[in-house]
């Protein structure tokens, strides 16, 4: 614990952020060929470059990384929180004893067009984020892809995580040479995407008229919210977990509230500058709690709790973080949601959950978690 926050005080030292080049039109994809070979290892050899049409991948350490251009470039590429520089250091604190981080920057004519993270244990080679490309370089996908793999070497593989909103790549993949896609877990992360709407007040007219009406009657309760980013998002932390405690035993789900204090305090050291919380509140009388992600155009929901009879506070709290994401980003926004697998969803559980979610007009987003297995051709 005490790593991670040392980690975390670190990555909190001012850098310049640099330019970012303009997106290239890329030519037609072709399989990429090794400059270099060595001897390989399971998910990991000697190669060090790899490519093929003016399209290179570069192996990197995350210590020789500029933290702000590389968040800079994922935000850019609209990749999720999971891709900061910070996510990534702590996850590779926590993992040190059973895992290893490698980061690649894949380059066209000289020109970075993306970058990535992978996860490498002794028995799997694990995506944290997607493939992040610059938009206009989705067509070059398979050939990043195809270079990167090229130079972990054989091994299994999984791409993919639960709040991304990348299409399904199952069909990229088995187009590759020596790829053997093994398993695909369809799923459907849903978003609220506000270009879809010219303005706020177009929006907020579009949900559902309940929705509306009780955030209406949070706004007339006069209720106070608190909202606060960074670390002091920890000062939110017990009250949430109190919060969620209620609306679980409400519900009649089971829920351990010190282990999951200690899990959001833990989130709130893995890249806290993005994080947020919120608390609206009834006198001193905590009603409902937010807790998320702010990162590039992206709000990510991750938890929250209100009680039973709120008055209003947990609709109204949630429509001051849609309008939050909104502002922020001039309409640009895609507010997470979460997602669901309809293939064990169960209605009498999650179906108030998937409603809420459509009275806000979420959006889906169909995609996929998948396992193969590479061999060099």
């Amino acid at each position: 614990m005490f790593s991670i926050i040392g980690a975390v005080l670190k990555n909190r030292r001012g850098y310049q952020r640099g330019l970012l080049p303009n997106p290239l039109s890329p030519p037609p994809a072709q399989p990429l060929a090794p400059i270099s070979s060595g001897a390989g290892t399971s998910c990991e050899s000697m190669i060090r470059i790899y490519y093929k049409n003016s399209v290179e991948a570069v192996p990197l350490q995350l210590q020789t990384c500029h933290p702000d251009e590389w968040d800079a470039f994922a935000q850019k590429c609209g990749a999720s929180f999971r891709s900061a520089h910070a996510w990534l250091r702590s996850w590779s604190l926590k993992t040190r004893f059973q895992q290893r981080l490698k980061l690649f920057e894949f380059y066209q004519s000289g020109q970075k067009i993306g970058q990535c993270a992978v996860g490498i244990s002794a028995s799997e080679c694990s995506f944290l984020d997607g493939l992040a490309l610059k938009p206009g370089s989705d067509p070059l996908w398979a050939d990043c892809m195809a270079a990167v793999l090229a130079h972990l070497g054989p091994g299994q593989y999984r791409y993919g995580w639960h709040l991304t909103l990348e299409q399904g790549r199952e069909v990229d993949l088995e187009s590759l040479p020596g790829v053997t896609v093994e398993s695909v877990s369809p799923f459907t992360v849903q978003a609220v995407d506000f270009r879809r709407w010219s303005n706020w007040d177009e929006y907020w007219a579009s949900t559902s008229s309940n929705t509306r009406r009780n955030a209406k009657r949070g706004e007339k309760a006069e209720l106070r919210v608190a909202v606060r980013t960074g670390f002091a998002c920890l000062f939110h932390l017990v009250a949430i977990a109190r919060l969620r405690s209620v609306m679980y035993e409400r519900k009649g789900i089971q829920f351990d509230r010190l282990r999951t204090l200690v899990a959001y305090v833990g989130g709130h050291l893995t890249a806290p500058q993005y994080r947020l919380a919120a608390i609206a509140s009834e006198g001193k009388q905590p009603m409902a709690g937010f807790i998320g992600y702010e990162f590039g155009t992206h709000t990510y929901y991750l938890a929250g709790g209100s009680r039973g009879s709120n008055n209003g506070a947990a609709w109204y709290l949630q429509k001051l973080m849609l309008q939050r994401a909104w502002e922020r980003s001039g309409g640009c926004a895609k507010y997470v949601l979460g997602y669901v697998d309809y293939a064990v969803h169960d209605e009498a559980v999650g179906g108030g959950l998937l409603r809420s979610r459509r009275s806000v007009n979420a959006s889906n987003h169909e995609t996929s978690i998948v396992t193969f297995r590479y061999e060099q051709t």
